[in-house]
């Protein structure tokens, strides 16, 4: 590629990130009469880590009210949901509630949690994909089709603007994946492993994505 054809291929892939960053973070599709369970039982959970030292959700549900989407056990109350959107959530929701002095409202910690482990994570997977789709493409047209495609024409986008673990769980095991071809191609046991802490993390996240990363595994 010409230095004039690097140059124009950086501006296309800033301009397209730029994009993808205007349609991940502005929107904010939360109407709090909805009080839609699927995202705010994981809300709950993470905000009672934090604010009652359990994972039961008891604390929460007598704050706020109760919801769908959930189950109980020896008489406590928990998501019906796997738990690493919650954990993962807890760093986040810590360091905000440490610079205000009450609590943040539910729709501000779904902000935060939506934004922080599914827009910035889709920006991140869409700047890797760039690179790794480049290895099997040199036109820089044919990756901003792809890449458009996936991030605006697929169930990636509506998944990125909802606290579900269906995009977060996508994000991990091709950060997984790709730590495994790297290892796999230089003999760094190190990208193995941390491919290996990727896709354990995205079992937390969605259980369903075990089958993929058990053929992972066996690849690695």
């Amino acid at each position: 590629m010409t230095h004039e054809g690097d140059r124009g291929e950086r501006r296309w892939r800033r301009l397209f990130l730029a994009a993808a960053a205007v349609v991940l973070l502005w929107p904010f599709p939360y109407v709090a009469p909805i009080r839609p369970p699927n995202e705010l039982t994981r809300v709950y959970q993470t905000r009672a880590i934090v604010e009652d030292g359990t994972l039961a959700i008891d604390g929460e549900i007598r704050r706020h009210g109760t919801l769908f989407d959930l189950s109980r056990a020896g008489g406590r109350t928990y998501p019906n949901k796997a738990p690493g959107i919650s954990l993962l959530g807890v760093p986040l929701y810590a360091a905000f509630r440490a610079l205000s002095k009450e609590p943040p409202s539910l729709a501000a910690t779904l902000w935060l949690m939506e934004k922080g482990l599914l827009a910035l994570p889709t920006l991140a997977l869409l700047l890797l994909l760039w690179g790794y789709v480049g290895r099997y493409t040199p036109s820089p047209w044919a990756r901003l089709v792809a890449l458009t495609a996936y991030a605006f024409g697929s169930t990636a986008l509506p998944y990125a603007l909802l606290l579900y673990g269906h995009q977060l769980a996508a994000v991990l095991l091709f950060a997984g994946f790709a730590a495994y071809v790297r290892g796999a191609s230089s003999g760094r046991r190190r990208w193995i492993a941390l491919g290996g802490v990727s896709h354990g993390v995205a079992l937390l996240v969605e259980y369903t994505v075990a089958p993929a990363v058990l053929v992972m595994a066996l690849y690695a």
